[in-house]
């Protein structure tokens, strides 16, 4: 039995879940510079950059779980992005509201690997600061 062509919205959605995934892909090796950059924040016993390390590792859990799921909307742009708003309102990772297009979820995402990338910087230079004496 064939299986009826996609259509081109659904092939549009897929492809930029695909590329959107790849994207995140790419910067998931930042957070091991963060540890990188708390490690020295701990030597001079910081804790300015600790917090900021604190706010990183959580923008690359988010980032994580983002990849993950875009790789499943990429897989059935058409039935899955109701069942995942479904699953992450039952367990308390969403709040119940309008549905989300695959076009707004993977423009969050890449808006949310932006601000990990300029999170990581901050870190960087909180740890800088810190390393030379400047900050607390």
């Amino acid at each position: 039995m064939l299986k009826p062509a996609p259509d081109s919205a659904s092939t549009e959605a897929a492809f930029d879940c695909r590329a959107t995934v790849a994207l995140l892909k790419s910067i998931g090796g930042l957070e091991w510079a963060s540890h990188l950059a708390a490690v020295l924040a701990i030597s001079k016993f910081k804790w300015l950059p600790l917090l900021a390390w604190g706010f990183v590792l959580y923008l690359s859990v988010r980032v994580r779980l983002d990849t993950q799921f875009l790789e499943m909307l990429a897989d059935d742009p058409e039935g899955t992005p109701s069942k995942l708003d479904e699953w992450l309102s039952m367990t308390g990772l969403r709040s119940r509201r309008a549905e989300r297009s695959i076009e707004d979820r993977c423009k969050g995402a890449r808006d949310l690997a932006r601000n990990l990338v300029y999170a990581l910087l901050l870190q960087f230079l909180v740890t800088a600061l810190a390393v030379w004496g400047y900050a607390p």
